[in-house]
This record gives C-alpha cells, structure tokens and sequence, in this order.
C-alpha cells in the first residue's frame, strides 16, 4: 500500500517530539487532574502525596526526581478510573524516555526547574484534596504550560551542536 503524504506517524513514544507530547499532556493531563479530583480515595492521594515527597527528597539530595515525577503523574492516571487514559498517560511518559527528550532534559532540568515544578505538583495535589475538579483541572494546566516554557526555554539557550 502506498502511504498517504500526510501519514507520517510516528510509530512508538520515543519517536514523538517533545513539544507535541507537551501540547497532548496539557489538553489530557488536565482532565486526568480533573477525573482524579472527582474519584479520588484516600489510598490515591496517598500515593500521590509519597510521589511527592519522593520528588522533594531528590531535588533536596541535588537528584532529578523523574523516578518520583513520573509516580506522581501516573497516580492521578489511576485515580482518575479510567484505563484509556491511564494507558495514553503512560505512552506519553514513555516519549520522555526518547533520544531528543533526553538531551533536551540535560538544558531543561536543573535544581530551580525542580523546585518550581514541586510547587506546581503540590498545587495540583492540594486541589484534588480538596476534590475540586476545577481547580485540578486549572492547576495541571499550569504546571504543565510552565513546564513547556521552561522546556522551550532550554531548547532556544542549548548550545548548537553542530
């Protein structure tokens, strides 16, 4: 079969660009936050909040806490009941595995990064404890446009390589 011009999809997560990922995660990690803020228990905040902890405890030890940053995102997946979205979280998370995410997050991950994106998770978390699917909603929204900046920013200041 011949291939459609515009067909040129990108066949696993490590393929896809970083900045795409980052649009998709905007549009559907702030209806998992705000899912997760509806159907959230006591044992998914739970989870949520040693993520964070986690992350705290890396970024303090001088660590870039993606171990902790992906649990944390990946408990509100779960706490947001739906598979469908678990699993399109998961490939998104596998796309920060791949070779441009990885050098990309050489510039974009520094301790202050950290300490910004902590306060954002801790904002998302605070609103899904207070079940507020709004505020969930608007919460992941802005952590993940500040991520994207701060992305995007290393990107125009990483030295050229050629």
């Amino acid at each position: 079969k011949k291939k459609n011009a515009k067909s040129n999809t990108l066949n696993t997560p490590a393929e896809w660009g970083p900045f795409e990922v980052m649009r998709a995660r905007s549009l559907i990690e702030a209806e998992i936050a705000a899912l997760a803020a509806e159907f959230a228990n006591a044992q998914d905040i739970k989870a949520m909040a040693t993520a964070l902890k986690g992350m705290q405890k890396d970024a303090k030890a001088g660590r870039i806490p993606r171990d902790s940053d992906i649990a944390f995102h990946m408990a509100i997946a779960n706490a947001c009941v739906n598979s469908v979205l678990q699993d399109t979280l998961k490939g998104y998370l596998q796309a920060r595995t791949g070779p441009l995410f990885e050098r990309l997050g050489d510039y974009f991950e520094s301790p202050a990064s950290w300490v910004a994106a902590i306060a954002e998770h801790q904002e998302v978390l605070s609103a899904i404890e207070a079940h507020d699917p709004q505020a969930a909603r608007k919460s992941m929204q802005k952590h993940l446009k500040q991520a994207h900046k701060r992305f995007s920013a290393s990107w125009r200041s990483a030295p050229s390589r050629h």
